[in-house]
């Protein structure tokens, strides 16, 4: 589930359209109009003060993740700036995608936020162009680990009912 914030407020999520070679992605949206459609066009990325919030419902590891900026054109003209990413509540600090070159980040709730200082530079807004996650599986054991724990509570139930 994708989910936007604006400050402490409400926003919504929103896919911009990839259409006529522009590349964009998912960013945040504080308002829409009648048509469901990012209201003023221009603040459907990821801008001072907005958090795109990623909630995969079970743990993953996010293994790419590629971020345009906010003039449609990531090879054109690369997202500079930094972004805060909170993984599970946990805040892991100001990132760069330079300071992320090899992923292995691992949790269910994945928080990106806005923190640059300046709002009207398109190249420190930023998209989710793309990414990939794979489900971190449960370890083989814990299927071994539950019989074993419900064993030992029925030998406890069963010596403390003997005494």
């Amino acid at each position: 589930t994708a989910t936007g914030k604006y400050g402490q407020g409400e926003a919504y999520a929103y896919l911009d359209d990839l259409s006529g070679g522009r590349e964009a992605g998912l960013g945040v949206c504080q308002k829409l109009d009648g048509g469901n459609q990012c209201s003023p066009s221009s603040d459907d990325n990821v801008t001072k003060g907005e958090t795109l919030i990623l909630n995969f419902g079970q743990t993953v590891n996010l293994e790419t993740l590629n971020l345009s900026n906010g003039n449609h054109y990531s090879k054109k003209d690369s997202f500079n700036g930094t972004f805060g990413l909170t993984i599970d509540g946990v805040d892991k600090g100001n990132k760069t995608l330079s300071s992320l070159v090899t992923l292995n980040l691992t949790g269910q709730i994945f928080r990106l936020y806005n923190n640059n200082a300046d709002e009207g530079d398109n190249k420190q807004q930023f998209y989710i162009s793309s990414l990939n996650v794979s489900a971190v599986p449960v370890p083989a054991a814990a299927f071994l680990f539950a019989p074993a724990l419900l064993g030992f509570m029925g030998l406890r139930r069963k010596a403390k009912n003997a005494a």
